[in-house]
C-alpha cells in the first residue's frame, strides 16, 4: 500500500514537472543586458538590484562595471509587456515599463539606465537599443558612447534653456527651435518658420516674436514658402 502511494506521488511530481517544462518552453524569452550609471557623472554603479517589477522577482545585480545580463519569460502570444525596477542605495529607484507588439520568437535588448543620486539635481534617464552584435559587456560598453553623446547634449540644451523663454538656440554649432516638450534641428538660422500659419520669420528672428512656454506644437512644413510651422496659444 505504501509502495503504491509512493509511486503515485512520484508520478504526480513527474507530471507537474513535465507540465511546467512544457509551459516554459511555450514562453517567449527576453534577453536583457545593459549598464547602470550615475546620471550626473555617468560613472558605473555596482550592486544595483534589478527586479521584474510586476512579479517582484529578483533578476540580477550589477557587477563592478555596472553591467548586468539576465532573462525574462513573457507570454507565448499577444503583446509583449513587462516592467523592470532598478533599485540602488542612495539613488532614486527607476521603473522601466515596456509594451511591444505581438513579436514572435525570442528577443534581446540593451538598456542604459542613469540613476539620480538622492542628493543630486540631475535627472534619471533610460535608453533602449536592440543590439546587432550581442549583449556582451564589450558590445554594451561600445554602445554607451552614443548614449553619452545624447546625455551630454541634453545637459547642454538644459543649460541653454535655463532662465529664459527663448525658442531659437545654437548648441554645439547647430541651430534648434525648442518648445517645452522637444526640439527640432534646423539646417541654418535663415530657415523660415510660420507662426500659426500666418506670420513668417527666420529662425534667428523668432525669439523676438514668441515665447517658448506659449508653444503648443511644432512640425516641419510641406509648404514651399516655409520650412517649419509653430502653433501657439492665441
Amino acid at each position: 500500500m505504501k509502495l503504491i502511494k509512493i509511486i503515485a506521488i512520484c508520478l504526480l511530481i513527474f507530471m507537474l514537472q513535465v507540465a511546467c517544462t512544457q509551459k516554459k518552453s511555450n514562453m517567449r524569452t527576453i534577453n536583457i543586458a545593459g549598464l547602470v550609471v550615475d546620471s550626473e557623472n555617468l560613472k558605473p554603479i555596482s550592486g544595483v538590484n534589478i527586479y521584474d517589477y510586476e512579479s517582484e522577482i529578483f533578476l540580477i545585480t550589477t557587477d563592478e562595471n555596472g553591467y548586468f545580463k539576465s532573462k525574462l519569460d513573457v507570454n507565448e502570444e499577444g503583446e509583449i509587456q513587462f516592467s523592470l525596477k532598478i533599485n540602488a542605495e542612495k539613488y532614486d529607484s527607476l521603473i522601466q515599463k515596456e509594451r511591444w507588439g505581438d513579436l514572435p520568437g525570442n528577443h534581446s535588448t540593451v538598456y542604459y539606465f542613469g540613476l539620480k543620486d538622492k542628493k543630486s539635481e540631475s535627472k534619471s534617464f533610460s535608453e533602449l537599443s536592440f543590439p546587432a552584435n550581442g549583449t556582451s559587456y564589450e558590445n554594451v560598453l561600445e554602445g554607451f558612447e552614443v548614449v553619452k553623446e545624447k546625455v551630454n547634449f541634453r545637459k547642454k540644451m538644459h543649460q541653454a534653456l535655463e532662465g529664459n523663454q527663448d525658442v531659437f538656440f545654437q548648441v554645439d554649432g547647430n541651430f534648434y527651435i525648442v518648445s517645452d516638450t522637444g526640439w527640432i534641428k534646423l539646417k541654418s538660422e535663415e530657415e523660415l518658420i510660420s507662426i500659426n500659419g500666418n506670420k513668417i520669420v527666420s529662425g534667428k528672428e523668432i525669439n523676438d516674436v514668441i515665447k517658448r512656454n506659449n508653444i503648443t506644437g511644432m512640425s516641419p512644413s510641406e509648404s514651399e514658402n516655409m520650412d517649419y510651422i509653430i502653433y501657439t496659444r492665441e
